[in-house]
């Protein structure tokens, strides 16, 4: 009789176990338990080894998967801005000028920003004073949001667009600080909704609705300088 195949016996080192998920499921339990700690304790307050008590790894266990809590954090931002970047290139791909763009693209942020308010508060509100104007101080790359970029990005594009080809009004004769202005009176909506929830606001789709085309009317240059269309 053939000799029976012998079996390999492994030796499952506890140091290295991972007590709950392995892979990409222990990072996805990572970001989560950052994104709770992140908003109930702010940024500043969350250390690496809270997080790793947390989610039950050691503190070196954590810098496997993530270099730094900035890099947590900027993984947790491009996730949501994924989102919003690829519904926002769908609506480029279909419209005809920066004006029907912005006419989509305006409410589409806006309720993004209100349909996920953690994610919107993680990238906007709440800050981690570390941190410094380019999401970091170290200047590694991995621990910048990317994603958020990427949007902003688009947005000027478009709006540089619409004003080289006289759709949009050139206030100031800088097409960047309008893109800017533009960005920062959605943000100031969306934070307002998310930060002041018992407001008497006005039903949501009319405010989105009034502050597009708020936004929209003060971007039309004057009728006499706007292009005429030929006629068809």
């Amino acid at each position: 009789m053939p000799p029976k195949p012998r079996h390999k016996t492994f030796t499952v080192s506890l140091e290295h176990k991972k007590a709950r998920g392995q892979g990409f499921e222990r990072r996805d339990e990572i970001l989560a338990a950052a994104k709770t700690l992140f908003l109930q304790e702010g940024v500043e307050s969350v250390s690496t080894r809270k997080l790793a008590q947390l989610v039950g790894l050691s503190q070196t266990g954590i810098y496997v998967y993530f270099k730094s809590k900035q890099a947590i954090l900027a993984a947790l931002i491009d996730a949501a801005f994924n989102k919003l970047g690829t519904a926002l290139a769908a609506i480029e791909g279909r419209s005809k000028g920066a004006l029907q763009y912005l006419d989509l693209a305006l409410p589409v942020y806006i309720r993004w920003g209100l349909d996920n308010p953690d994610e919107y508060r993680l990238a906007f509100m709440v800050r981690d004073p570390a941190s410094s104007a380019h999401p970091n101080s170290t200047g590694d790359p991995s621990e910048k949001s990317f994603e958020g970029v990427k949007v902003f990005a688009g947005l000027e594009k478009q709006i540089l667009a619409g004003v080289a080809a006289g759709e949009l009004n050139s206030l100031e004769g800088d097409p960047r600080a309008i893109a800017q202005c533009v960005w920062a009176s959605l943000h100031g909506l969306v934070s307002l909704l998310i930060a002041f929830p018992i407001f008497d606001w006005v039903a949501r789709d009319r405010l989105i609705a009034a502050h597009t085309r708020l936004l929209l009317d003060g971007l039309k240059p004057p009728a006499s300088l706007r292009p005429r269309r030929a006629n068809r």
